[in-house]
This record gives C-alpha cells, structure tokens and sequence, in this order.
C-alpha cells in the first residue's frame, strides 16, 4: 500500500461539542485498509455534523500514529489491530507508556476472546467489532468525546 501523510479534516458545525467549555475533540483513526478507513471516516463526518465539534486524523501505519500522539493534542484514537507495518497492540502499548490517560479504542473485524483480552491487556479503553453499527460508534463517542 502507498504511503500516505497523515490526513486532516476540520469542518466548522455550529453543533455544540460535550465538552463543557465548547472545544473541539480531536480523533485520530489508525487504519491502512482504504476502505475500511472510508467508512470510517464517513462516520465521523456524520457525527461532526449532528452532535460533536471532532477533527480527525487518519494515519495508516503504527510509527505514524506514535509519532502523531507524541506530538499532538488527541482525545480518541480508533486503533485498528492488524496493520500492515505492526499491530495495533504494540502500537497502543507504546502510546500508553508516554500517554496512559489516552483513550485507546481497538476495532478489528477479527473479534476473538484472545485478541480482545491483549488490547485490554496493553490498555486499550474499548473495543469495537467491524463491521461497527452506528450505535456502538456513538456510544463510543458519547464515553470519550
């Protein structure tokens, strides 16, 4: 797969964000499969425009999203597991040692016990089964944002 830059997105909405003093959430989406970041990034978008103020920031590969939350203010990283350079839970254990009170949610279509026990293990906060239902994601949201 090509290498992408990390990818911003802000949009302006006059929706009012959960936070109390009005901020915006910044999310950042770890995922290198192009469709599956799409959809996710469709999702996004829809609640940017319905409930949340969110900027988000895709990334495809793990070193990206080390580098990314080292450097950057993030309220939410959606982490997928299996990336193509590493996995999600290496990735997530290395944010954690330097941002432990980082929200971490996994998402993966591969859904067993074991997986999901090691993305709880390493301290991810959640863990979301693809193909991931509009409730699940805002429910997601609501914890987090």
């Amino acid at each position: 797969m090509k290498k992408q830059a990390a990818k911003k997105v802000n949009s302006d909405s006059t929706h009012q964000n959960q936070k109390v003093n009005g901020e915006r959430s910044t999310v950042l989406l770890v995922e290198d499969d192009s469709v599956s970041a799409f959809l996710m990034e469709e999702l996004l978008q829809n609640f940017h425009y319905n409930k949340y103020k969110i900027d988000y920031n895709h990334v495809i590969n793990g070193h990206e999203a080390i580098d990314f939350c080292k450097n950057n203010k993030v309220d939410l990283v959606l982490m997928d597991i299996k990336l193509g350079d590493s996995n999600g839970i290496d990735i997530t254990r290395k944010i954690k040692k330097t941002k432990p009170h980082l929200a971490i949610v996994a998402q993966s279509a591969y859904c067993s016990d074991d997986i999901k026990k090691q993305a709880y293990e390493v301290g991810c906060d959640d863990y979301l089964t693809k193909p991931i239902s509009l409730k699940e994601f805002e429910t997601i949201l609501d914890k987090y944002l």
